[in-house]
């Protein structure tokens, strides 16, 4: 029993060492003692929170709306008006008109959108219409289709119109921005930083 007690305790002593040699290893060239390399973890990038969007919502119209913060509702003056939005931090203004204001133009006759728009579409500065429908633009943005027309740039304040026509009514997004820097040298309307929000408010649009 003795001998087999040895034989026990060599073997186990051989087992350590075994375990120990596999943990640490010798350089031969050194004789010195190494540790296994650890296996580097690279962390994941932190994603910053996506801030949700306010949402106007209308049944009526069937229009779901959203924009982002640092946008809010206020009060619309004339009887079309849907919702108007102003740019919460924006110091000053030239116009009395909000930053974006939606309103709404019924049709009796969906063929006639065409007079329709030319008529609602007054030139600032001058008072006149429309020469031709070649003058709306039409673009797609968020996945629907509009007819872009730019109405003013005159004394500091750039307007835009975006005419979405639907079978029985056509929804008008009025863009203003003021103060607009259209004295500035390379100055590009097409650039506007408040019609570029808009567009990407688009994205959010349900009809």
């Amino acid at each position: 029993m003795q001998y087999d007690k040895k034989i026990g305790l060599v073997i186990l002593i051989l087992v350590l060492v075994a375990a120990g040699l596999i943990i640490t290893k010798i350089d031969p060239r050194t004789g010195e003692k190494t540790q296994p390399p650890l296996t580097e973890v690279t962390p994941l990038p932190e994603v910053p929170p996506k801030g949700d969007n306010l949402v106007f919502e209308n049944s009526d119209l069937g229009i779901k709306l959203g924009y982002p913060e640092n946008f809010s509702p206020v009060e619309c003056i004339l009887e079309d008006d849907v919702i108007c939005l102003d740019e919460t931090a924006k110091s000053s203004r030239l116009s009395t008109k909000p930053d974006i204001r939606l309103y709404r133009i019924r049709l009796e006759n969906t063929g006639d959108y065409k007079q329709v728009m030319m008529g609602d579409v007054i030139f600032d500065a001058s008072g006149l219409s429309p020469e031709s429908f070649e003058e709306f633009v039409p673009i797609v943005a968020g996945g629907n289709s509009f007819y872009k027309i730019k109405t003013g740039l005159f004394e500091g304040i750039l307007t835009y119109k975006y005419f979405l026509v639907r079978n029985s009514d056509i929804l008008v997004f009025e863009v203003t921005s003021s103060p607009a820097g259209w004295t500035e040298e390379g100055y590009d309307p097409e650039k506007d930083e408040l019609n570029r929000q808009f567009l990407e408010m688009t994205g959010s649009m349900e009809l």
